[in-house]
């Protein structure tokens, strides 16, 4: 039975130029947006925790314990924006096998290992690290793997 996106790379690789420079373009693009979202998000979280937190619940003990923990949602925003961005980039790509590769390293390699020492000390602090470096090596493996999609679009461009 034929698969009719197994040979996506060799689609890549025949990609106008005009095509490729637009990928290229669009992701960084998507990148940037996502920066300055971020960006905006965090300064609220950094600037005036004790004004947001109150929107989100009204249980005093909820909003110390985020006003406490509350720093870590901008390195987890941060990675996370990116890690999302890429996940919307392969998936436009259809690309599944990807993501997947990338779930599971950063799940298996940084995840795991990190969660895994926060329950046994019981730390909120090294869950949220677990939290933070997962999404940095989703983002950092998803990132590699575009610059070879990319290359492999220039390349087909050139040709």
């Amino acid at each position: 039975m034929p698969r009719p996106f197994a040979k996506l790379r060799d689609r890549i690789a025949n990609l106008s130029p005009a095509v490729a420079a637009g990928l290229r373009r669009l992701l960084h693009l998507s990148l940037a947006a996502g920066g300055i979202c971020v960006a905006g998000f965090a300064a609220v979280v950094a600037l005036a925790p004790r004004l947001l937190y109150p929107l989100l619940t009204s249980h005093d003990e909820v909003i110390d314990l985020a006003a406490r923990f509350g720093w870590w949602l901008i390195p987890v925003l941060l990675f996370g924006a990116a890690a999302y961005i890429y996940d919307g980039f392969f998936l436009g790509l259809t690309m599944g096998r990807t993501l997947r590769n990338s779930m599971l390293l950063a799940t298996i390699f940084v995840f795991a290992p990190i969660a895994a020492l926060a329950v046994a000390r019981g730390s909120n602090t090294l869950l949220w690290s677990a939290m933070a470096a997962w999404m940095a090596a989703r983002a950092a493996t998803l990132g590699w793997a575009s610059r070879r999609v990319l290359a492999d679009a220039d390349a087909g461009a050139s040709r």
